[in-house]
């Protein structure tokens, strides 16, 4: 626990440049209007095929 004051130092950039390059991917993704709204509909329909599916499989 006695660590002197270069190392503290030294771990605090560290994690000050993990911290950033994290941000930067953050910045990076995606956005969710930029998805095309077909995938959200493809997604929805195969949501329901599968649900579909699963209830014949267990009502029958």
């Amino acid at each position: 626990m006695a660590d002197s004051g270069d190392e503290i130092q030294q771990e605090f950039e560290e994690f000050e440049q993990a911290e950033s390059s994290m941000d930067s991917g953050l910045e990076s993704a995606p956005r969710s209007g930029g998805m095309p709204s077909w995938i959200k509909w493809m997604v929805i329909a195969d949501l329901l095929v599968i649900a579909a599916v699963l209830a014949i499989v267990f009502l029958a």
